[in-house]
């Protein structure tokens, strides 16, 4: 995951995505000890729904807060 790990994240994961298995959040979670996991229990892997959009604009707001830095 190289130089990935040091940047700070948020992973959004829908519990009921099929496309993308819970397993595979958790485990890029791990990789990335800056991130932040958001598991969402009634969400799928479309960004369609209220809780996925309400967790995107947080996590937007976040990383937003946090700025870029060494740029």
């Amino acid at each position: 995951i190289g130089r990935v790990s040091e940047i700070p994240a948020v992973i959004i994961h829908g519990q009921k995505d099929l496309v993308c298995p819970s397993p595979a959040a958790f485990e890029l979670h791990q990789l990335m000890p800056l991130s932040r996991l958001c598991i969402l229990e009634s969400s799928a892997h479309i960004p369609a729904d209220d809780a996925m959009i309400a967790a995107l604009v947080q996590a937007t707001e976040e990383i937003a807060d946090i700025g870029f830095k060494g740029q």
